[in-house]
């Protein structure tokens, strides 16, 4: 994976980025996937509570549920609570029955696919039609990697966007620092600059993966039309300032801004949910409620709104659920899907034990991710959707 730091973008020239475009807009796609991956794990009270109900477990009550319909319960102090109402009208739990309770493993199954591939860019070529794009089809956003290597899926690579200015500059939006250089002195920087170091990009296609990778990618972007995007809108609605990606609302704004830059799909990771005695759930409700949600439902809010002319779908999910009786590591998961075409829902209710008797595993899981953003069944790269009962 590489990262769009000016170091990494400028190679012996001094070719930033282009220059603001007037007058030209390029329309923002009409569907993306944005996974929020909580390392660590994610407890099943907040999209299958009912469960532990009788005995009170992970401080679970009858009055801290919701029942939103359709075999359907979320913990109610939380997204119940938070969640804007556009949601949770489109909010359903998926069931991942991987049968792995050690870090690792449960992260490699979600993300790394047949030989060694990236689910994530995998998903991200469907949703393209695998074709050329002058876009970043796949964004990390904020610091964190998913585990894997991530070799490049066709011509689509895994980039990151750990602070947002030079990524802007790189498609011309304004309100950033600095004098750019205009679009086409750029992009034929960027093809000299790539063009002279081809003999060690060929020598040493290992080490220089990213170098290689930060080239094309921005050979393509440049090649584009830049689309049109209001940073400090942005900035105004999720209250943050600047451009670094330092916090995850900053992750989700940086989420919202790469989307209408033509992404489709954005990974945002947030790590401290390895939650060992965290029996009663307080700490899991806490950094859902302070860290999370605040960023999460803005997005989803201004997302969602009617006539936003996005299609949107975002998944919750971590290594695994935790086990009881000590908020440990149980061995499947229930993850929480939001988006236009989630139809409210679960798949993945588990028992009070925190067990899953009967679950699809992580293919399944992303084959109903390829399904909600646009990807034809004929096409779907991860196989039939066994989660069809979810999707309007």
């Amino acid at each position: 994976m590489s990262s769009f730091s000016r170091r990494t973008l400028i190679k012996g020239a001094a070719v930033a980025a282009m220059a603001p475009v007037l007058g030209r807009a390029q329309a923002a796609p009409k569907r993306a996937v944005v996974l929020v991956y909580l390392n660590g794990g994610y407890n099943a009270l907040f999209g299958s509570p009912q469960a532990f109900v009788g005995a009170g477990t992970f401080g679970v009550t009858s009055s801290n549920i919701q029942s939103m319909g359709n075999n359907l319960f979320i913990d109610k102090p939380t997204f119940g609570t938070n969640l804007p109402p556009a949601a949770l009208a489109h909010i359903a739990t998926v069931g991942v029955n991987h049968h792995l309770s050690s870090h690792l493993p449960a992260q490699m199954s979600h993300f790394v696919g047949p030989n060694g591939r990236s689910n994530a860019l995998i998903l991200a070529s469907a949703m393209t039609g695998g074709a050329a794009t002058t876009s970043l089809p796949a964004v990390v956003v904020g610091a964190g990697t998913p585990v894997g290597s991530h070799p490049m899926e066709g011509a689509i690579s895994l980039q990151r966007a750990s602070d947002l200015a030079p990524t802007l500059d790189l498609f011309g939006v304004s309100g950033t620092a600095g004098a750019q250089p205009s679009r086409r002195a750029a992009l034929a920087g960027m093809r000299a600059a790539k063009l002279q170091s081809a003999p060690q990009l060929a020598s040493s296609p290992g080490s220089l993966k990213s170098a290689r990778e930060a080239y094309d990618g921005s050979i393509a972007v440049l090649g584009g039309t830049a689309p049109a995007l209001a940073l400090p809108e942005l900035q105004t609605a999720y209250g943050v300032a600047g451009t670094a990606v330092s916090s995850f609302t900053h992750q989700m704004m940086a989420a919202e801004a790469m989307i209408k830059l033509g992404t489709k799909v954005v990974i945002a990771n947030n790590g401290g949910w390895d939650t060992h005695g965290d029996i009663n759930g307080t700490t899991v409700r806490n950094r859902m409620n302070t860290v999370i949600l605040p960023g999460l439902s803005k997005f989803l809010e201004r997302m969602m709104a009617a006539g936003s002319g996005y299609e949107v779908t975002v998944a919750i999910f971590g290594d695994f659920a935790r086990s009881l009786p000590g908020s440990d590591h149980a061995s499947c998961l229930a993850a929480t899907v939001i988006g236009h075409r989630i139809k409210v829902g679960s798949t993945g209710n588990v028992d009070a034990q925190v067990g899953m008797a009967s679950a699809p595993g992580n293919a399944g899981f992303w084959s109903l991710l390829a399904t909600s953003g646009g990807v034809a069944a004929a096409n779907n790269p991860f196989g039939a959707n066994p989660h069809g009962a979810l999707l309007i």
